[in-house]
């Protein structure tokens, strides 16, 4: 249980593929790339849709909003649980999506006898390689987004092959930590962090700006791990630094915990404008979110693209502790350290 200073674990979600739906899970493994099911089986966005004409940059949900509508699962499910003893070979993604007759099956390990190429694909500055997945992934995604597209696979880590070239890694900016983190396809970081107080604070916000809009989902956001409770305060995961996640049942073969650092606050694109349910895109959040939760507010002016962005949730990676299994509702994160110098103009917002 959470005492009055930790948060809870509220929810847990994977994304196997970059722009799709999530898994939620009662548990995830926390790994240097990213939550894993406790089984370790699937890390998230370990897949991702890129261009199948010209160069393979990827897609998302910011060029192709019915992504959203993408769903995702393991089959068989018991294959996500820790200490799981199905056969790797015997378990799939499927992947399905409205319209679309047949769902897509994906082996979720490659076996040694796989001669899957690989090609060159750009993510956000990053020209490395990556597994491509295939002809019948390739018309899947073309037939139901409308254009050529192909899945391709993150090889950068154990259970793609190969495991150990260069090419396949990834790394996060260093312009924003001093040490070397991997990352697969998530857009920076491999951790995404969002505190339910600050969504409570936005749909407060937005209702007293007008009555009839929607409540806004955190689905829409797209983190990893949502943490809550009684003693969260809104925005607070501005000012965290280090936060330990405490595991639920440590065991021989995890960690009691795993320290996280808060890298930088996330700044959103217009996904979170999309509703996950429909795909259809709005104005809010980040019409109301401009007006206090922008760059240009808070006082974040570097670097200069801060001040148009708007901020949602904390980029994280994991420092310590890999392994650690932590759980909904069972779980908690502590804040170890602050961030030493506050970020300038947060104390005039909370004031607000």
């Amino acid at each position: 249980m959470a005492s009055k200073k930790d948060l809870e674990i509220k929810s847990l979600v994977l994304y196997p593929i970059k722009g799709c739906g999530g898994i939620n899970l009662p548990g995830v493994l926390l790994t240097p790339l990213g939550v894993a099911s406790p089984s370790g089986i699937i890390r998230d966005r370990t897949f991702m849709v890129v261009k199948g004409e010209g160069k393979p940059t990827f897609i998302t949900q910011r060029q192709k909003p019915a992504l959203a509508l993408v769903r995702t699962r393991i089959e068989p499910k018991e294959a996500l649980l820790q200490g799981s003893t199905i056969s790797a070979e015997d378990i799939m993604l499927i992947v399905s999506a409205p319209g679309m007759q047949d769902d897509l099956r994906i082996p979720i390990v490659l076996n040694s006898s796989s001669s899957k190429p690989s090609i060159e694909v750009n993510v956000w500055g990053w020209n490395g390689a990556a597994i491509e997945e295939g002809s019948e992934a390739a018309a899947w995604f073309s037939k139901y987004l409308g254009v050529p597209s192909k899945l391709v696979r993150y090889a950068g880590s154990a259970g793609a092959k190969p495991a150990n070239d260069s090419a396949f890694e990834r790394q996060v900016d260093l312009s924003w930590t001093s040490e070397a983190h991997p990352v697969a396809f998530a857009d920076g970081f491999p951790y995404l962090v969002a505190n339910e107080a600050s969504l409570e604070d936005l749909n407060c916000r937005l209702k007293a700006e007008n009555e009839q809009q929607e409540e806004i989902s955190m689905n829409r956001f797209r983190p990893n791990i949502i943490v809550g409770g009684v003693a969260a305060i809104a925005w607070e995961e501005d000012q965290w630094e280090n936060v330990k996640f405490n595991s639920s049942a440590p065991s021989n073969s995890t960690s009691a915990f795993a320290v996280l650092r808060n890298v930088k606050p996330c700044s959103r694109c217009k996904v979170p404008t999309i509703n996950q349910e429909t795909a259809v895109v709005g104005d809010e959040p980040a019409k109301i979110m401009y007006n206090f939760r922008s760059g240009s507010v808070l006082g974040w002016t570097q670097p200069s693209s801060f001040k148009a962005s708007v901020f949602f949730g904390s980029n994280m990676c994991c420092v310590s502790g890999e392994g650690t299994v932590v759980k909904v509702g069972e779980s908690t994160l502590e804040v170890m350290t602050l961030l030493a110098e506050p970020l300038s103009g947060l104390a005039d917002y909370a004031a607000q």
